[in-house]
């Protein structure tokens, strides 16, 4: 009988976000500086009994739906699509990184599917073309399979890492995450960021700069004022609670906090020796008991995952 596979399924944060325009496949240009943490959520895989006539997926989150509307099941029907094997799937998630928290949940998720599959089916694929069938689940997918911190341009499809300068800061860093009990959509974030019109886009060399910069704190270890995510003022005018911790983070405790995503999760830049139990106090009092907070710290992987590919 198989065992379950453990597959850790990281969470990620968006240290840069700026969005530069819309391309003529109608979808969006970013610019952005993605680092996969140290959180995330847990699946188990293995092939179910012989006899099996379906693949069998679980979560011990009701609200997560397991029908295809899943990213799991969505990568799973890709993979066969592109490789045909006879044995079922059974599935079993835990599910830790919130949804609507732009955190990239379900996207890592699929992609950790994938690359288990190909390990299990004796690597049908080479890591150019697991990539690629990332890039079909979701336009988030393929940087949780690369480098990590990675550089995102174009639609999501380039994805370079950093220059190995660059990792340094990231290895004396946390970061205190924290998502409130509500979530943002992404559709609705990008369909207002697009009602807003041109004047919010940023260009691409005013985002290389701010880029560059980030990146030239992070090899000197120096605290950076690069981060930065277009869509924070977007989704801090429609929910006060995000707005107010904006907006008091640094009287109270000279921080300040950022937008991860297009979701209502934000993360703190903090140095790895700080203690964060007085901001945790301050979130929890004003986010209540149900909220995500709690440390995070990056991960830093050159090579990524596909490199034993």
């Amino acid at each position: 009988m198989d065992e379950f596979r453990s597959v850790f399924c990281p969470a990620k944060l968006n240290l840069l976000l700026d969005v530069n325009g819309i391309d003529e496949n109608r979808f969006h240009r970013l610019t952005s500086l993605a680092v996969r943490i140290d959180f995330g959520d847990r699946l188990w895989v293995k092939f179910a009994e012989d006899g099996a006539e379906e693949d069998f997926l679980s979560c011990d989150v009701g609200e997560i739906p397991t029908d295809d509307r899943n990213s799991l099941r969505r990568a799973l029907a890709l993979f066969r699509r592109n490789y045909s094997f006879p044995q079922r799937l059974e599935m079993r998630l835990e599910k830790n990184i919130p949804i609507q928290s732009g955190l990239g949940g379900g996207s890592s998720d699929g992609a950790q599917l994938i690359l288990t599959l190909n390990r299990m089916l004796g690597q049908p694929f080479d890591g150019p073309s697991l990539t690629g069938l990332a890039a079909q689940i979701g336009r988030d997918c393929p940087l949780f399979l690369g480098p990590s911190p990675c550089i995102v341009r174009g639609s999501g499809e380039r994805i370079d890492p950093p220059d190995g300068g660059a990792l340094h800061g990231l290895l004396h860093m946390k970061f205190l995450l924290f998502k409130p009990m509500f979530g943002v959509s992404t559709n609705w974030a990008y369909e207002t960021l697009d009602k807003t019109g041109m004047r919010k886009f940023v260009s691409e060399q005013v985002s290389d700069g701010a880029l560059q910069s980030l990146l030239s704190d992070l090899r000197s270890c120096r605290q950076s004022t690069s981060y930065r995510n277009l869509f924070q003022d977007i989704i801090g005018e429609k929910f006060l609670e995000l707005q107010r911790i904006f907006r008091d983070l640094p009287d109270y405790f000279h921080l300040n906090s950022y937008l991860t995503g297009t979701g209502s999760a934000c993360y703190i830049p903090m140095e790895e020796d700080a203690d964060s139990s007085p901001v945790q106090a301050y979130l929890r009092e004003l986010l209540g008991e149900g909220a995500l907070i709690r440390e995070v710290r990056p991960t830093v992987d050159p090579h990524g995952p596909l490199l034993i590919i």
